[in-house]
């Protein structure tokens, strides 16, 4: 199966993940140098490392809706392609029937989708 890139906000949103996470790992460890070392961390940074984090989730909730629609528009490209792909094998087998079953099959699936509400 063809795979398709992803989008420079799904790319952005990853990062966002990744970087939350290494946040979490490092309050953590603080908190374990604390209370098995005796370490202490000035409060202004664990405070800089959670107003980062909060920052981070604000970004990734409002990004959230637009991510979704991307990652909508390039699985239904990758299927198109693919679908694409079996109708000109099945052309190439002179299995016309079995491509106007499928069209006539999908078409019913639309309306029952849309007569549902769904």
């Amino acid at each position: 199966m063809k795979k398709i890139g992803l989008s420079a906000l799904e790319i952005r949103r990853k990062e966002i993940k990744i970087r939350r996470l290494e946040i979490y790992a490092t309050l953590a460890e603080w908190k374990k140098d604390y209370f098995e070392k005796g370490i202490k961390r000035p409060m202004q940074d664990r405070c800089a490392l959670e107003t980062e984090d909060a920052h981070l989730a604000l970004e990734l909730h409002r990004t959230g809706d637009a991510a979704n629609e991307e990652t909508a528009r390039r699985q239904w490209k990758l299927k198109n392609t693919e679908l694409r792909h079996l109708k000109a094998v099945l052309e190439e087998r002179g299995l016309h029937e079995l491509i106007e079953l499928a069209i006539h099959r999908h078409e019913a699936a639309l309306r029952a989708e849309k007569e549902g509400g769904t």
